[in-house]
């Protein structure tokens, strides 16, 4: 119980840390409130292996925009990836079987919201991180899931 709610807590602090929504996506979405500031919509009925693809094509934005020089294009793609890790994170609790896999999920889920919050942090003026010091967790975090999700 201790573990969720410090997810939820970081869930939080994370969604402060990185305030824009991109609303403009295809997929089916639901309008709600996070409590921090602002109402947007989110996708709600993708599978996990749909929300990690769409992980992965946000990561190929990401590492492209860092490697150039060039971390203002990456600024969006970093928002969309904090609502697609808490959107995972959700499903993963829902349709893994396993206790370990659930709890692989979390804590995986949880590197990538720290590493991309550290990217986003800087981008806002704060003191977080750079590409080079959060890549191998990101490229370790991919293996990882990539493990853990069923496939379709």
């Amino acid at each position: 119980m201790l573990a969720r709610i410090c997810l939820v807590s970081v869930l939080f602090t994370l969604m402060a840390a990185f305030p824009g929504c991109d609303s403009n996506s295809q997929v089916a979405k639901t309008d709600h409130d996070h409590d921090h500031g602002h109402s947007h919509e989110h996708a709600s009925s993708r599978t996990l292996a749909e929300a990690f693809k769409s992980l992965e094509a946000s990561q190929v934005t990401i590492k492209a925009a860092f490697e150039a020089d060039k971390p203002d294009d990456a600024h969006g793609a970093l928002h969309e990836v904090a609502h697609t890790l808490e959107e995972m994170e959700a499903t993963a609790q829902k349709v893994l079987t396993s206790d370990e896999a659930k709890t692989a999920a979390k804590a995986t889920l949880k590197t990538l919201f720290d590493a991309y919050g550290a990217l986003d942090e800087v981008m806002h003026g704060g003191t977080g991180k750079k590409y080079v010091d959060v890549a191998k967790q990101i490229e370790e975090s991919f293996e990882a899931l990539k493990k853990i999700i069923p496939a379709e």
